[in-house]
């Protein structure tokens, strides 16, 4: 049994169509798969900065109380000793808001491209059901308009 013209053309962009769905999803699945892993980097990004801050105020301030003994006084008696502390302190505080905050604004930014991407898929695959069932009703039509057609034998 032969299949008709239009059974034939039927399947074929129906093949053609989940065909193009399936290469939309591969590259989409890849973009979510990147954007996930450089939600990772960012916090890790983050981290490493706030330890580096957190490090370099520790530095500081040592040196800071090293300066100070070694021209023979005690360092918390040192008005300048502490004022530099407390700026020292502030700026760290100042840094660690501002890292946090980059951090925040990179990761809202990856989440809204993943959930249009995700949104994007959804999308498609209506399309696809939309593009499938558009043209399995104009080969109904189209079948049972050839039909109605024939001569009787």
């Amino acid at each position: 049994m032969a299949i008709d013209p239009y059974t034939a053309a039927l399947i074929f962009k129906g093949t053609q169509s989940f065909l193009g769905l399936h290469g939309k999803n591969k590259v989409a699945k890849q973009q979510l798969q990147e954007l996930n892993q450089n939600i990772l980097l960012a916090q890790l990004t983050a981290v490493s900065n706030t330890n580096n801050i957190m490090s370099g105020t520790t530095e500081i301030l040592r040196n800071n109380e090293t300066m100070a003994s070694t021209s023979g006084y005690y360092a918390n008696d040192s008005a300048s000793f502490r004022a530099i502390q407390a700026r020292v302190s502030e700026t760290e505080a100042r840094d660690l808001v501002n890292v946090n905050l980059q951090k925040d604004i990179a990761i809202s930014s990856m989440n809204a491209s993943l959930n249009n991407i995700k949104s994007q898929m959804t999308m498609d695959r209506i399309q696809l059901g939309l593009e499938i069932g558009s043209m399995y009703y104009s080969h109904t039509v189209s079948y049972t308009h050839l039909r109605a057609h024939e001569t009787p034998e």
